[in-house]
């Protein structure tokens, strides 16, 4: 497992099946990602906050997800978070 941080970016699509997808294999291989939203995505922080909770549900429960601003940064753990 590498340590290294992979960078994503959310545009006018929003969050898309293959995003998500292309999260989970990038995750099996890293620690963590970064995704960050361009100013196209009309970003608002309700938004973030609603696809915060779409990427919780789809990845499960062994990544935290943080916000910082609109860039939202991925932890990937051993076991499960309760």
């Amino acid at each position: 497992m590498q340590n290294k941080v992979v960078h994503f970016q959310i545009g006018k699509n929003k969050i898309t099946k293959g995003l998500i997808e292309n999260l989970k294999k990038t995750l099996e291989k890293n620690k963590s990602a970064r995704v960050s939203y361009l100013k196209s995505s009309e970003r608002t922080h309700e938004s973030v906050d609603k696809d915060i909770k779409t990427l919780e549900k789809e990845l499960g429960n062994r990544y935290v997800i943080k916000r910082i601003g609109f860039t939202l940064v991925i932890r990937k753990f051993r076991k499960p978070v309760r």
